[in-house]
């Protein structure tokens, strides 16, 4: 099963149609269907969300980037950016094509994205700020998160239909 997960696979789709490369992603939709309730759907955003929490906890513990290393919590600014700029550039991919697959979409915008970003963490650093009394800091931080998370997914949607754009 790993080795099916690690490696791209060829599957023959109907007669005469030939072979069409498919992720293994796309081979489990094609095998097993990708309903919303489907194991693939559940495999691809327990996965992606993995991997997006892994990042997350990687950037944060970055010496530079630890709490312990800056008043301001840059880390989780950096993942929130980031996380919107990602989920922009899915959903323009999405407007100008169907280049991804509902698993895909699944892995990267509910997965990848909501494992990466964190509203949670935001919302106890705030406190923390404004606990300590760094009023102006936490006022700081929450126009940044939001105005910056704003830009990241217009920039994010742009690019794609910018690429994506006129049937390109």
């Amino acid at each position: 099963f790993l080795d099916l997960i690690h490696r791209r696979m060829t599957l023959t789709l109907g007669e005469g149609l030939g072979a069409k490369e498919k992720s293994p992603i796309e081979f489990f939709e094609y095998s097993y269907g990708a309903s919303m309730y489907s194991p693939v759907m559940f495999f691809a955003v327990g996965t992606g969300g993995a991997i997006g929490a892994m990042l997350r906890y990687g950037i944060s513990q970055l010496p530079p980037l630890s709490s312990s290393s800056s008043l301001f919590p840059v880390a989780t600014l950096i993942v929130n950016v980031f996380g919107a700029f990602i989920i922009g550039l899915i959903a323009g991919c999405l407007i100008r094509t169907q280049l991804l697959s509902p698993a895909s979409t699944s892995f990267w915008k509910a997965g990848f994205c909501g494992g990466l970003t964190t509203f949670s963490t935001f919302s106890l650093e705030t406190v923390g700020l404004i606990d300590k009394g760094h009023w102006g800091i936490a006022s700081g931080y929450i126009v940044a998160s939001v105005v910056l998370t704003i830009i990241g997914v217009v920039v994010g949607r742009w690019i794609a239909l910018c690429i994506w754009s006129n049937g390109s």
